[in-house]
């Protein structure tokens, strides 16, 4: 309760006196010196302001001099925060001890991360088992360093400085300088830090190295926070200048649409399980054995019994192969469900480790195994496989597990580039778009895996307060800048039918919709039956764009939807006399004049329709309603009784069949009929209730003079699983 009133002090009232009362009261959580002085030093800086004012004085740097005594209250909220982390979390525990083996000095870590280049160029020229050492010494260092950046608390102007310059130099490692810039995205993500933020900023504004880049722009992307922000303005201003540059907004689009795909990991793994797997695994030549993987013998029967059947398996595989690498290309990431079974190495236990890049000199991996980390099929792994990181260590450990079990012939068959599956081109994989795509899926590993995952927040869940996995929707991306890449996101959404994702981008900024986001945000409202919504903006982009059909048929659709039929009739009208060739038109002009009461005048077109379509199955739909509401009942159920039997009906066609056969007084038949409707209903909706059309379809009852007593009786019938 007490961090609640202290962040809204900060962040709603901004408050400072208030805020420093408070956290005053919370001392006995953090009893370091720096704490100490820290508050003190805040509270003489209030003291003073207090005092000139009493006094009478006017100070012109007021509003200034106020503004940094806010963000020391904030910086000491945010110590307390880490406070709080530092108890509850097991990661976070067993950082912080780890982290006692290692100095932040900035002199110390620069000494490290430079004098390993030196000693590993050094080792080049002398024996295996020295550079071996220098590895396995250098990475308990970079994991110690990891934790070390994750548990630190606020850093200074000095630290993000030295910190910036010291992972943008030559002299550093990639490898080490990915691996610390991923700590420093961890690290804000869990208590933000606004010189954490633009130390990952800084290396991704000045950086030449492409793999630095992308994860310094995933890491400010996931480690914004648009609260914390609001303290501070020149960040706000820092995006705004980023995003003035129209290769950032692209890789910003690139991201976003990445991260959708991240998200959809578990459906794409279903898919290629149910669809694909089992063309490859019917196709296969291999038998798993207890004593290891055989080549399976070819059936001498098989060409004389089933001519050409070699020929249409391998047609088959070859189309399953070439599915998932359209998947791939398109961003799927199509190794998740596989290979996330393979993280339960003790190489995982280590945090920094899904975080580090991959490389065969990693000294957890079994470098018993020389010739496996020095083989074509390592060397092709690294450089070619379209896995990431993590993955590629998940293969690394499980093939040092099986290489001695392999039939000779497979083990031959390594040091075949095309061994396993589609390789990359060398191009492709030094491409900004491949490399992030790369990091975002050994994130997503982390997050979905990592034993402690509950412990930190994951950006690749979207909540009210942290809207990371689609930061679009945040604010400090402001729309006027980014409408082209707002408007190619929601399209890129609609299409995939992320109707409410689409919504919360389109409605998450100020401002006015251009024509083709009106369309996108209004389709996607009708989409999600939020039919008022729908019409309202169907109604705008029908007064900017009077002649465009398709704002027309959504305020067509939205005022059907709404039972607003005397408006919908005239709207499908002009739908009609605009395209008399679609008939789709003409068939909703014919549907809302029945259901306006003008059945007469729906029936004719409907009749016209039909004799120019007899095949047309919605025709024929729209004709035996009409029938319904004409009084004619057993010309409906005729109609109704040809659709449910053939090949394309559809649920409504139960619902209607079984209204038909009830005002025909066929009762037995029409529970049938309306509890196969209810079966398919229920099947994707397990709250799904029939009463609700009863009444929607009331008017229908009606006409009938079904009475209030009978619908009763049917609802009754309809629960039971079987009659009396």
């Amino acid at each position: 309760m007490e961090d609640s009133s202290i962040r809204k002090a900060i962040f709603e009232d901004k408050n400072a006196g208030l805020a420093l009362r408070l956290i005053s009261g919370q001392t006995q959580r953090n009893k370091s010196p720096e704490f100490a002085a820290l508050l003190e030093d805040a509270e003489n800086d209030y003291r003073l302001m207090c005092s000139y004012m009493l006094k009478g004085y006017k100070d012109p740097q007021a509003d200034k001099v106020y503004d940094g005594i806010l963000k020391k209250a904030y910086r000491l909220y945010k110590s307390l925060q880490l406070d709080t982390l530092m108890t509850k979390s097991m990661a976070c525990s067993y950082a912080s001890n780890n982290a006692r083996k290692v100095s932040l000095e900035y002199e110390g870590i620069q000494k490290r991360l430079e004098g390993f280049v030196q000693d590993i160029a050094m080792a080049s020229l002398g024996n295996e088992t020295s550079k071996k050492q220098i590895y396995a010494t250098h990475q308990q260092y970079i994991d110690s360093l990891f934790d070390a950046i994750l548990v630190s608390g606020q850093w200074s102007d000095d630290t993000y400085r030295h910190m910036a310059d010291l992972l943008l130099s030559p002299t550093v490692d990639t490898i080490d300088a990915c691996t610390v810039t991923s700590a420093i995205m961890m690290a804000s993500m869990n208590v933000f830090d606004i010189n954490k933020w633009l130390t990952l900023v800084q290396i991704y504004r000045n950086t030449n190295d492409t793999q630095l880049k992308q994860r310094a722009l995933v890491g400010w992307v996931f480690a914004l926070s648009e609260d914390d922000m609001t303290i501070f303005p020149d960040a706000t201003q820092t995006i705004a200048e980023m995003c003035s540059d129209a290769d950032t907004r692209r890789q910003l689009l690139e991201l976003q649409i990445q991260m959708v795909y991240c998200n959809n990991a578990d459906a794409d793994s279903d898919e290629i399980r149910r669809e694909i797997i089992p063309t490859l695994i019917k196709n296969n030549n291999l038998k798993m054995t207890r004593s290891g993987i055989i080549e399976k013998e070819d059936d001498p029967m098989r060409d004389i019994l089933d001519p050409g059947s070699a020929d249409r398996d391998m047609e088959e595989l070859e189309k399953s192969m070439q599915r998932m690498m359209d998947m791939q290309k398109s961003g799927v990431d199509i190794y998740f469900g596989g290979f996330s079974q393979m993280k339960r190495f003790a190489f995982f236990n280590t945090m920094s480790n899904w975080f580090c890049p991959f490389y065969t000199e990693h000294p957890e991996l079994p470098q018993s195994k020389g010739d496996l980390t020095q083989s074509r099929f390592m060397q092709f792994i690294f450089s070619n496989g379209p896995f990431c990181n993590s993955d590629k260590y998940s293969f690394a450990l499980a093939m040092a597990e099986v290489i001695d079990r392999l039939p000779a012939n497979m083990k031959e068959m390594l040091g075949n580039n095309e061994a396993f599956g589609p390789t990359m081109p060398q191009e492709e994989t030094k491409s900004p778009a491949y490399i992030r795509r790369m990091y975002l899926q050994d994130l997503y590993r982390f997050f979905r895996l990592y034993h402690y995952r509950q412990e930190f927040r994951n950006p690749f869940v979207y909540t009210d307060s942290a809207h990371t996995a689609m930061f679009f929707t945040d604010r400090v991306f402001e729309r006027e800048t980014m409408k082209e890449e707002i408007v190619s996101l929601e399209k890129f959404l609609y299409k995939r039918k992320q109707y409410s994702t689409l919504i919360a981008v389109a409605t998450s900024h100020d401002g006015c919709y251009e024509s083709e986001e009106m369309l996108l945000l209004a389709s996607s409202y009708l989409r999600t039956a939020n039919y008022p919504k729908a019409k309202t903006i169907f109604e705008e982009a029908v007064k900017a764009m009077p002649d465009n059909p398709q704002a027309l048929k959504g305020l067509a659709n939205s005022s059907f939807m709404l039972k607003e039929y005397d408006e919908a009739t005239r709207h499908y009208a002009t739908l009609a006399a605009i395209d008399p060739s679609n008939r789709n038109y003409s068939l909703n002009y014919g549907i809302s004049l029945v259901c306006s009461g003008k059945t007469d005048d729906g029936m004719n077109i409907f009749f016209k329709l039909y004799y120019e379509h007899p095949d047309d199955a919605n025709i024929k739909r729209a004709l035996a309603w009409g029938y319904l509401f004409k009084g004619k009942a057993d010309e409906a159920e005729k109609i109704y009784d040809q659709l449910i039997t053939s090949d394309n009906h559809i649920a409504a066609d139960y619902i209607n069949c079984g209204y038909a056969k009830w005002f025909l007084s066929k009762t037995k038949d029409s529970v049938a009929q309306l509890r196969r409707y209810i079966a398919i209903r229920k099947s994707s909706e397990s709250d799904f209730d029939i009463s609700c059309d009863f009444n929607d379809d009331k008017r229908l009852l009606q006409l009938y003079a079904i009475p209030h007593a009978e619908i009763n009786i049917m609802l009754d019938l309809l629960s039971r699983k079987c009659d009396f």
